[in-house]
């Protein structure tokens, strides 16, 4: 309905934000007092549904059109306040997965929604929750992992005083350790 009228998506995004949410244009200064100077639509066209639907928005070819023409308006239910964080608008979509790793099904939404879905500027998709965690729990574990095998190279230095040797041992050490659950495992089996 909009591209009947020439308007796109964008103009008519900045027609609801301006005409019902306002767009503080100026401060007004009156004695020691600050007033801002908002700009938006009369109380006649935000406060009933009847009233959006005549509101006025412009066309291509500098005419208007009554809002109800190029948008379906209808009243729905919907959440009570707008979540934001860091300063921005936003929406949460949870799930539960079943049966499968969180990983794979937070790749698989991944691809799916950078293949198939575009989003308009300003708009962008976050993944948290308990893959954020897990994702954060194993780059700190790598990140200990190497400063652990790092330690234990430079104690194996300090003893043995020489690289290869030093390295060598480090190398078997996951071998040794295979060995050793090993060794546990086989008394038991006789």
């Amino acid at each position: 309905m909009l591209a009947q009228y020439g308007i796109t998506i964008e103009q008519f995004n900045e027609f609801i934000d301006i005409s019902f949410g306002g767009e503080k244009l100026s401060d007004i200064y009156e004695g020691q007092r600050r007033f801002d100077l908002v700009l938006r639509l009369n109380k006649d066209y935000t406060e009933t549904i009847d009233g959006i639907r005549s509101a006025l928005i412009d066309t291509h070819d500098g005419k208007q059109v009554p809002l109800e023409q190029v948008a379906e308006i209808v009243s729905v239910a919907g959440p009570s306040a707008i979540s934001r964080e860091n300063v921005q608008r936003k929406v949460v979509v949870s799930a539960n997965v079943s049966g499968r790793d969180i990983r794979s099904v937070v790749q698989e939404m991944q691809k799916n929604v950078n293949d198939k879905i575009s989003f308009p500027e300003g708009y962008r998709v976050e993944y948290g929750g308990q893959f954020e965690s897990e994702a954060k729990a194993s780059k700190t574990l790598l990140i200990t992992s190497i400063l652990a095998i790092l330690i234990i190279f430079l104690l194996l230095f300090q003893e043995f005083k020489n690289f290869k040797l030093a390295g060598v041992v480090l190398l078997n050490l996951p071998l040794a350790l295979i060995g050793e659950s090993f060794q546990s495992i086989l008394p038991q089996a006789y």
